[in-house]
């Protein structure tokens, strides 16, 4: 059996979380930048955590995310389930039913694994796990997860920028210049480019076959609707090109970056999903 990034990032998340919060609300932003987690899968994860009451939401300035409950209340096993992850290692998901309908040989040995699992989980709390001398190899919790994100420190501005939200144009307001497109371009990844006229962004996305192209184009539609900031799409078998603009203003604007940003936040979570 092996957990899944679900309930792993859950919990790395969790734990960040519980170490930070001294210091106000928690932004997805600076969660997802210390542990290298997409801002987009992590906003996933937080909902449920949120709907299943262990943490809260900050609003306005400054907002984000804080534990509902003291830190000692809240125990791993409580985090992994609240992100529908599965801790059963039976093949039969316990029902006893894994061969011709009846239980097989080691049907016994799998359930009392899950059965120790699920104790030993339950017996740690994220209050015991930001204790520097509660638990073997949890020393260095504090430092790790300031540090954990040191390799990625300069994505720090694109995760920045994934974080946010498009905001409405109108007519009136004026598209970037070409200096302040090239400038907020560095931010995102090496792969989209300007065009000619500084209007648009673009970038070309290679996928396997084309079950993963739509899969993709259907992420992107998830993107763009929450948003509603949308791109232009030319897709084909394995490939989809993308080119963003602010139709607008006629030129580009801040949300053709977030938006590009959010994408990148996306395939980076796509690529580590099949390693």
């Amino acid at each position: 059996m092996q957990l899944t990034t679900k309930g792993r990032y859950a919990v790395m998340a969790m734990l960040d979380l519980a170490l930070h919060q001294d210091q106000g609300a928690v932004s997805i932003a600076e969660i997802a930048l210390r542990q290298d987690i997409s801002p987009l899968y992590l906003e996933q994860l937080f909902a449920k955590l949120r709907g299943k009451g262990l943490v809260r939401g900050v609003r306005g300035p400054g907002g984000g995310y804080c534990l509902e409950r003291p830190a000692m209340e809240i125990i791993v096993a409580d985090i992994i389930s609240a992100v529908n992850e599965n801790m059963d290692v039976t093949r039969c998901g316990g029902k006893g039913n894994c061969q011709g309908g009846k239980q097989c040989l080691t049907h016994e040995l799998w359930n009392n694994l899950s059965d120790q699992l699920y104790t030993f989980l339950s017996q740690i709390s994220l209050g015991q796990l930001t204790a520097d001398s509660t638990l073997p190899g949890q020393t260095a919790n504090k430092q790790l997860c300031a540090e954990g994100g040191l390799q990625y420190k300069k994505n720090q501005k694109k995760y920045a920028l994934a974080a946010r939200h498009c905001t409405p144009y109108e007519g009136s307001a004026s598209p970037l210049t070409s200096e302040a497109a090239r400038n907020i371009l560095q931010n995102i990844d090496n792969n989209w480019t300007l065009n000619e006229g500084y209007t648009e962004i673009n970038r070309t996305f290679h996928f396997k076959d084309f079950y993963q192209t739509m899969a993709f184009v259907n992420a992107l539609a998830w993107i763009a609707h929450g948003e509603d900031h949308h791109p232009n799409l030319e897709v084909s078998y394995n490939r989809c090109h993308v080119r963003y603009s602010t139709h607008a203003i006629g030129g580009l604007s801040d949300n053709d970056f977030i938006s590009a940003a959010k994408v990148d936040t996306l395939v980076e979570y796509w690529v580590r999903e099949r390693l």
